[in-house]
């Protein structure tokens, strides 16, 4: 489970019907500590709860990225990139506001936006509004191998979200190596995210905020990216493909060895999932 309690509104019958559901389950396997709370919070004890959940093949994205980077010409030009679906909850529009902002402040550095979704033509029109809407370039959805190849050629990574369960994206762009500016919006903050050291965080509501945030990643030396890259990679070493190998079976041992029943979890989900049928 990625849900955590702040995502939206909770209903208290709905949520008593997820404690009974959950007297019939053993163990689970949880996105990072948000999660595990939410969990703790309808009644799983916390011996029953692994982490971590949300992983990316960070070797993969690492290896890949460095790669694309050595084929890349020095002329390129710097660049911010986001990789999320082009719909609301991703705040296309608050980036926007927040790169203008940084364009009006002598930002230099273009804004790269990779995906695709229903909001594709207000952020075109986003775009024309920006003082220089030249360095912004909006890009279909890739595959994973091409995906690797535009972190390897970004120069930083912006997630700018109001409401995300997690953000896989910024495991990926951090593997890469790419410094990252992230959403307190974004499950991955409190577990991935230490201000200033593994990356930075920011209120996808203060677009200047987040304009700040550019300037200073734009202004950093060579060491200080590398000693923020070297940080959130030693961090993603709790978030890796063995990581949640371990977890899976650190939950499979604790599950055999205190098996749950309950007849309400049963009946109750019995009932979802005839209504989903």
């Amino acid at each position: 489970s990625d849900s955590r309690e702040r995502v939206e509104p909770r209903c208290a019958v709905k949520e008593w019907m997820k404690q009974q559901l959950l007297r019939g389950y053993s163990a689970a396997v949880v996105a990072g500590t948000e999660s595990r709370a939410y969990l703790e919070q309808l009644g799983l004890s916390p011996e029953a709860i692994t982490q971590p959940w949300d992983v990316v093949d960070n070797q993969l994205f690492s290896s890949a990225a460095a790669a694309a980077a050595a084929e890349s010409s020095k002329s390129d030009p710097e660049e911010f990139l986001c990789v999320s679906r082009f719909i609301a909850v991703k705040n296309h529009l608050g980036l926007l506001r927040a790169y203008g902002l940084y364009q009006q402040a002598g930002g230099r550095w273009n804004l790269r936006l990779v995906g695709s979704g229903p909001e594709e033509a207000a952020i075109r029109a986003g775009v024309s509004e920006l003082p220089k809407p030249e360095r912004v370039s909006l890009e279909p959805f890739r595959q994973l191998n091409a995906l690797t190849d535009v972190y390897g050629k970004a120069s930083a990574f912006v997630l700018a979200s109001i409401s995300d369960t997690w953000g896989l994206v910024v495991n990926e762009a951090m593997a890469a190596g790419l410094p990252v500016l992230v959403s307190s919006a974004c499950g991955c903050t409190v577990d991935l995210i230490d201000h200033g050291s593994t990356g930075f965080c920011f209120d996808p509501l203060d677009p200047r905020t987040l304009a700040q945030l550019m300037h200073r990643i734009e202004a950093q030396s060579a060491q200080e990216r590398l000693t923020m890259v070297v940080a959130a990679r030693r961090r993603l070493e709790s978030f890796s493909l063995a990581s949640f190998s371990q977890a899976l079976q650190d939950a499979a041992a604790y599950a055999s060895a205190n098996p749950a029943f309950s007849w309400r979890s049963r009946c109750i989900a019995q009932l979802l999932s005839h209504r989903l049928q």
